[in-house]
């Protein structure tokens, strides 16, 4: 295929099947739209939150799961066999749509995920045969979901891409050491932009988020937003709160994420026992709330027991917050310590109750240090920027 001229517009399509990361996609199209691409973004219906907003900028086809919300009444076995069932077949069908022309065809095919590897290994071979390149983004360097226990295929999936993404330089190494058949050349180190940031309110302030949640003025709180999972270690900001509240006796947990299994979710026994200030909502938050709870804070606690990289620190970042974080995956390489936040170890409840002592206990300081936090999101890592990079990664392959 001859080469393309850097000048002429890609044609570019994002590729979550699954919907795993609608607010990432999204914020990656309009970035590449920003510098002359053209985006359509391939997925399916994301049933959590019914007010996310689609940029007009990006076209969005629901290609996969057809018929998939008929399902949805039989239970999460049943709709996790059709999906199984329908995904090769929405990829052939992909393919097809492509050969017979009524989609044109893209230069670059940009996948954000590979959940069923043998299935997406065909793919990728199937587009590479007619010339497309095709990207993919290594968001978790070990997959972190329920059933990801036998992904061996998923080195095979990114060895046969021409170029894979990274957020972090901790990142890249972990990923050539687990897979180390894979040309070096061939990694990229793009970082994470925030997301959802652009849905707080002009008015948005941390007086009105905290009259909306209920929360008093004086409270000093501690946040975790996000998907509840068991690699998050929720449970050790739960333990850390006892000793917290006896340096910072108006010390707040709030907590703010749907569980992806009831049994995830955290126990505040030891919280409500105690009297200790909290709440937890246990639940999808729709985009046009997140800014609530984000501007409620005074400090994001992210006790990672294992992260590649993480959405959420990002975005609180860009809310003008400082984070506190363990030391896993490319977490450190976010923070500064002392200016934007804190690194304590992983699974050291000791150390973590320290950090959020030390964020409660001066309100003025988290505030310089969120507002640090946020000048480095508009410098280090701007969706403008990171689409700029992403462009030349396309190009270069």
């Amino acid at each position: 295929m001859p080469g393309r001229s850097p000048e002429l517009p890609l044609h570019v399509w994002i590729l979550d099947p699954a919907n795993l990361t609608p607010f990432y996609s999204l914020a990656l199209g309009s970035a590449l739209v920003s510098h002359g691409a053209s985006v359509r973004f391939v997925t399916s219906r994301f049933s959590y939150d019914p007010d996310l907003e689609i940029p007009p900028e990006i076209d969005v086809q629901l290609h996969y799961f057809p018929g998939a919300d008929r399902w949805d009444r039989f239970g999460a076995t049943s709709r996790k066999i059709y999906r199984a069932l329908r995904y090769p077949l929405d990829h052939r069908r992909l393919v097809r749509l492509i050969d017979r022309g009524e989609w044109k065809q893209p230069d670059v095919v940009h996948l954000q995920w590979s959940r069923l590897p043998m299935f997406d290994r065909s793919l990728v071979a199937k587009l590479k045969k007619k010339g497309i390149k095709v990207v993919h983004t290594v968001h978790d360097v070990e997959p972190l979901y329920e059933g990801a226990a036998d992904m061996s295929g998923l080195g095979r999936v990114y060895q046969n891409c021409d170029a894979l993404i990274v957020h972090t330089e901790a990142n890249r190494r972990d990923l050539l050491e687990r897979y180390p058949a894979i040309d070096v050349r061939k990694v990229h180190v793009v970082p994470h932009g925030p997301l959802q940031a652009d849905a707080c309110p002009a008015d948005g302030d941390r007086a009105k988020a905290r009259a909306a949640l209920g929360i008093s003025a004086d409270a000093r709180v501690a946040l975790n937003f996000g998907s509840i999972k068991p690699y998050k270690g929720l449970d050790l900001f739960v333990s850390a709160m006892p000793m917290v509240v006896q340096n910072v006796p108006q010390a707040f947990l709030l907590l703010a994420g749907r569980p992806a299994r009831p049994a995830d979710a955290p126990d505040m026994t030891i919280l409500q026992s105690r009297g200790i200030g909290h709440r937890a909502d246990l639940e999808f938050i729709s985009n046009k709330d997140t800014w609530k709870y984000y501007m409620a804070a005074d400090v994001v606690v992210l006790p990672y027991l294992n992260i590649t990289q993480s959405g959420v620190l990002l975005s609180s970042m860009a809310f003008g917050k400082p984070a506190i974080v363990t030391a896993v995956g490319g977490l450190p390489e976010v923070i500064r310590p002392g200016q934007t936040g804190w690194v304590v170890p992983p699974e050291n409840v000791p150390a973590l109750a320290e950090a959020i002592s030390d964020a409660l206990s001066d309100p003025d300081r988290c505030d310089r240090m969120g507002l640090a936090a946020r000048q480095d999101v508009l410098e280090r890592f701007s969706w403008q920027a990171i689409g700029r990079e992403t462009v030349r990664i396309y190009q270069s392959v």
